[in-house]
């Protein structure tokens, strides 16, 4: 089964509450390049259905997510332009989940497949 469906959850662990209004590229890396192939912004759940549609083609994707222009609304200073995550994608994946936790100057993602 390919990947049909990537959701993004995304927490504000400086706040303690979701990252509300933060915008989010999906990426497809093709040769030495990167091309976009969505983006998207959190809803006030800090959730995203970044992808659902037509199964994802193998290779390298990134999610990169807008750490200034999210810290910039709050009146923060963030010292992380951006937060990125780099996987992969095969023939036998599932849906992917990213649960992503930011700070101005932090980034910890965890991926589970379904």
């Amino acid at each position: 089964m390919a990947i049909v469906k990537i959701r993004v959850h995304v927490a504000d662990v400086l706040l303690g509450v979701p990252a509300a209004d933060l915008d989010v590229v999906l990426r497809h890396r093709s040769g030495p390049r990167w091309q976009a192939v969505v983006q998207g912004r959190t809803d006030t759940g800090g959730d995203l259905d970044l992808w659902a549609g037509d199964a994802l083609r193998p290779g390298v994707y990134s999610v990169v997510l807008d750490f200034e222009g999210y810290y910039a609304m709050l009146g923060i200073s963030a010292l992380l332009v951006r937060g990125l995550t780099e996987f992969r994608i095969g023939h036998e994946s599932g849906d992917l989940a990213l649960w992503i936790q930011v700070a101005p100057d932090s980034c910890d993602v965890t991926a589970t497949t379904a």
